[in-house]
């Protein structure tokens, strides 16, 4: 061995000492051979965890993309849902205008409906503020449109517990308020056959007119009853006469409620059915006809208030069903 330096030995298998070699290496050259397979192994173990994170990366950026996927499919549907109940609470809203009318309380006014209406980012939080892109502009409009639905329930809670509580006053009002269907749907065989509408009119086809009532076709003879507790203001009984408006032989009832009912074409009316007779709900005050301006056996029925007349419609809490009244909406 020489100063400085190692010799390393390479030795074949056996006894021979032939074939025996022998490499000089200085102390230098073995500390340069170390630190260089040193620097190589931990290039490589770097460059492996480089790939390694990579590979991660990409991976964990394909998850995140399908779960934002996902996610803006839930935020459509939402919507879709949303839209749904938005044009539901629509017509709520109309049915408690209709309501209001009835128990004879003001409509809400517009400055109270449209404080349940709109929003701003202060309905947002911040994490729902610092989204980005379509998913962040789907998800606030989400948010707005829920927050407004909130408030508009809200309203028409407390607007339903008002009408509730004027319906509750008076027992006098509750039963001299149309509540059922002036035929008998399950003892006498009828159909709605002209809704509270535009319609040619039925004498003469050319012209339109406005039909503010509800047409029940029946038999001749078919008994009509009261809809709700009141007294009979006004009536005809000349089965020969055609009568004021074309109704041939009628009757009004004034209500409690504060509404008035008008029944029209009676082929006869019920002897208990004089001017000022007090009638209650479901008694029989005559008899479908076709006297006046008819083309066929039917009564005509109307609701009115304030000299209006309402969609009587409203008024079939008997049978609330637009198919078994026969009515198409």
């Amino acid at each position: 061995m020489e100063k400085n330096g190692f010799s390393l030995l390479v030795v074949p298998r056996g006894n021979e000492a032939q074939g025996v070699r022998e490499f000089r290496l200085s102390g230098i050259g073995i500390i340069s051979t170390a630190a260089g397979s040193l620097f190589l192994a931990v290039l490589f173990v770097a460059m492996a965890l480089t790939y390694g994170s990579s590979l991660v990366d990409q991976v964990g950026y394909v998850r995140l993309q399908r779960e934002n996927q996902v996610l803006r499919n839930q935020l459509e549907e939402m919507n879709q849902s949303v839209l749904s109940i938005t044009a539901q609470m629509d017509i709520i809203a109309s049915r408690d205008e209709d309501l209001r009318i009835m128990a004879e309380m003001e409509p809400l006014a517009d400055e109270i409906r449209q404080a349940g209406v709109g929003g701003s980012y202060r309905d947002f939080d911040l994490e729902l503020l610092s989204l980005v892109g379509n998913t962040g502009a789907m998800a606030r409009d989400t948010q707005s449109r829920l927050s407004q639905l909130s408030r508009e329930m809200k309203l028409e809670l407390e607007s339903l517990l008002e009408i509730n509580a004027r319906f509750s006053e008076s027992e006098t009002y509750l039963l001299g308020y149309p509540s059922i269907t002036p035929i008998d749907r399950t003892l006498y065989r009828t159909r709605m056959s002209s809704a509270f509408k535009m319609r040619d009119d039925p004498i003469d086809p050319s012209r339109r007119r406005f039909h503010a009532g509800n047409d029940w076709a029946a038999a001749k003879g078919t008994p009509v009853r009261a809809t709700a507790d009141g007294i009979i203001v006004d009536r005809r009984s000349d089965v020969t006469s055609t009568s004021r408006f074309g109704f041939g032989n009628f009757i009004r009832i004034e209500h409690a409620s504060g509404l008035q009912t008008f029944y029209g074409h009676f082929d006869r009316l019920h002897p208990r059915a004089k001017n000022g007779a007090r009638i209650k709900r479901g008694d029989v005050i005559g008899y479908v006809g076709n006297t006046g301006r008819s083309d066929g056996f039917h009564l005509h029925y109307a609701v009115v208030k304030d000299s209006r007349e309402i969609n009587p419609w409203h008024f079939y809490f008997d049978d609330r069903t637009s198919d078994a009244l026969g009515l198409k909406k």
